[in-house]
């Protein structure tokens, strides 16, 4: 049977989750036309185990590997070279795909020959399944994939692992990997190399990913070095398109999405101190300093202003927000 898609779930001690997510893949999709590559990541609480018993259950349409412990790049980069699938999809493994959402995907992307097609996602409480947020990504026609870079940049649109199909013989051709150096932001890069080697790309416009997030998972832990980490894949994304393009629309959206990775680092670096002091913004000498003159609105230019000339109350800003949303996952229903 021609295989469509190839889903690649990287496994790393996630025998917890991962019957919910392969289960909103192998029953609740009505779709056949599919592999299912598990990567077992040198997990040690049983996730081996889970693997197997689903492969016994599905073995024309599950596929296995187990290696050492090596990361969620590696991982990914080895379900790369293994697909056979026409396309790619990747998702993590305590995430979860929308009831019957493939068919809809994979007719969409047939019907208009796309190179890449994305969905909406939802963020949901792993732990009494509460809905935490949404990004609808409504957005009507196709595009260059760099036109979609320019929107994600911009913030207009939001593309993360797992909401996104791509056309594996573009990954393939060109050699599109995830860097395996970092420990944050390598999904930002591969997802930008991807859409800048990529013609044709559309929205669902529906809703196709359910992030499970997890109270103790690295999205809520994030560190002062894994945003440094952030910065660096940003670097390297940004010196690859400028290879692509220098129109001034996707330099102005680069700039503008360092601005914010800029001013999520000194929110960090705030969040994780207790007491403010000046010797605090020493941390970030070695980190170049954002465009603050490029036209954003007026809530951003509020919050440039008061990092910039009042830090301290910033820093005071910064405390209330992150105590305040704390105080929200305690009130999930």
């Amino acid at each position: 049977m021609e295989k469509q898609l190839s889903i690649v779930i990287p496994c790393y001690n996630v025998a917890e989750y991962l019957p919910a997510t392969l289960d909103s893949i192998l029953l609740r999709q009505n779709f056949s036309f599919m592999e299912v590559i598990l990567i077992n990541d040198g997990s040690t609480d049983g996730t081996l185990e889970v693997i197997k018993k689903y492969k016994e259950r599905y073995n024309d349409v599950v596929r296995y590997i187990s290696i050492s412990n090596s990361g969620v790049g590696v991982a990914r980069n080895l379900g790369i070279q293994e697909a056979i699938g026409e396309y790619i999809l990747f998702i993590d493994g305590d995430d979860m795909l929308f009831d019957s959402i493939l068919p809809q995907w994979m007719e969409y992307i047939y019907r208009n020959t796309l190179d890449i097609a994305f969905t909406g996602y939802e963020d949901r409480d792993w732990d009494d399944k509460g809905k935490l947020g949404e990004n609808k990504n409504y957005l009507e026609g196709i595009y260059t994939g760099e036109e979609i870079l320019i929107k994600k940049l911009k913030k207009q649109i939001w593309i993360c692992t797992g909401n996104a199909i791509y056309r594996t013989q573009i990954l393939k051709r060109n050699n599109l990997k995830y860097s395996v150096s970092y420990r944050y932001g390598e999904d930002a890069e591969f997802i930008g190399k991807c859409l800048l080697n990529s013609l044709r790309v559309s929205s669902l416009n529906k809703q196709g990913l359910i992030i499970m997030v997890r109270r103790t998972s690295a999205m809520l832990t994030v560190s002062f070095e894994k945003y440094k980490d952030a910065i660096h894949a940003f670097e390297n994304l940004q010196n690859y398109a400028f290879n692509f393009s220098i129109s001034s629309a996707l330099r102005n959206a680069f700039a503008f999405d360092y601005l914010n990775l800029y001013l999520g680092i000194v929110k960090i670096l705030f969040k994780n101190t207790k007491r403010y002091d000046k010797k605090l913004l020493i941390n970030l000498s070695d980190i170049e300093y954002p465009c603050w003159s490029i036209p954003v609105k007026v809530k951003k230019r509020v919050e440039i202003m008061l990092y910039r000339k009042f830090p301290f109350l910033y820093f005071r800003f910064v405390h209330i927000y992150y105590f305040l949303k704390q105080n929200r996952w305690k009130h999930i229903k």
